[in-house]
């Protein structure tokens, strides 16, 4: 999980938020048929699957998680620097949304292209862009605009209390698709600004 210091001065440490807003009723979406290297993600791909209340936490299943370190498909380059990530519109539709916080099985909620991953590999940043180009006739910087999207996920959300927990993996593909609560359970060490957690679904009786 990244607190809100990870990337807001001013924010509280992971130890200072209260175990109530780790927890609450969300979904966990499963998007990983409609989604491959470089693509964006909108909320209408999210919403047209299952029920998205307002201060769900949301939890997106890209798929990914598949090409995680400890997985016997690993591909890292896959996992860090070719996964998916959001469109231009998500972070204001997440904040429209007043969720409570999001988890991402890949490895950051920001597409990264729009990270410093996107100088560190210029090759699939090119591949990315080409992408980009052929669906929809924009240059990466036209769709993205540098000083706007550079870490939007973690720049204009955290001020707001909006964090993410990223890397997640596990049994996400046995809870596709539904409504359950979910809980957050983080290590509260002092001034922490991210922690390793153990994140569950809590789903109803059968």
């Amino acid at each position: 999980m990244d607190g809100e210091i990870h990337f807001h001065a001013s924010g509280r440490a992971i130890g200072q938020v209260p175990l109530q807003e780790w927890i609450g009723p969300g979904v966990v979406v499963d998007i990983s048929d409609e989604v491959e290297d470089y693509s964006l993600y909108t909320p209408e791909m999210l919403t047209q699957r299952v029920e998205i209340k307002k201060g769900d936490i949301l939890i997106i299943n890209t798929g990914y998680h598949k090409y995680a370190w400890d997985q016997e498909g690993s591909d890292e380059l896959r996992y860090f620097v070719k996964h998916p990530g959001p469109g231009p519109d998500f972070h204001t539709w997440a904040l429209d949304m007043r969720l409570k916080w999001i988890g991402v099985d890949c490895g950051s909620a920001d597409h990264p292209m729009n990270t410093i991953i996107r100088d560190w590999h210029p090759g699939p940043f090119k591949k990315a862009e080409e992408k980009l180009k052929a669906q929809y006739g924009m240059t990466w910087d036209e769709m993205f605009p540098p000083n706007e999207y550079y870490q939007v996920m973690h720049l204009k959300l955290f001020p707001k209390k909006l964090v993410h927990a990223e890397n997640l993996g596990g049994d996400i593909d046995k809870v596709a698709n539904q409504r359950m609560w979910i809980g957050c359970f983080p290590l509260r060490g002092i001034e922490l600004e991210s922690s390793m957690c153990r994140i569950v679904s809590f789903m109803p009786p059968i």
